[in-house]
């Protein structure tokens, strides 16, 4: 399976604050995995499932993985036609 390392950060990670009205109030930050647990709608499966990938996730190794990912999109970038490039490779 294909991960988003940049969606497991943005969503396992970033807090965000939910408006509550058009007034502006805010209600608590909470990272989207703290509001979905909250709100009651998950299976008990689904709920296990969403628990063991959080409590797997690194945070220091995702953002790694995001910045090797662009380099090697630099990379490509910057190669000549035909030369191939592996993840991990430098020129």
């Amino acid at each position: 399976m294909k991960t988003s390392f940049l969606r497991l950060i943005i969503e396992e990670f970033l807090h965000f604050g939910k408006v509550r009205s058009t007034h502006r109030v805010y209600d608590t930050a909470q990272i989207p995995y703290q509001r979905v647990l909250k709100s009651g709608i998950l299976t008990k499966t689904t709920e296990a499932q969403l628990a063991s990938t959080y409590a797997h996730l690194n945070p220091v190794r995702l953002l790694k993985q995001i910045n090797d990912n662009v380099e090697h999109l630099w990379q490509l970038r910057e190669r000549h036609p035909g030369e191939i490039i592996k993840q991990g490779e430098s020129r």
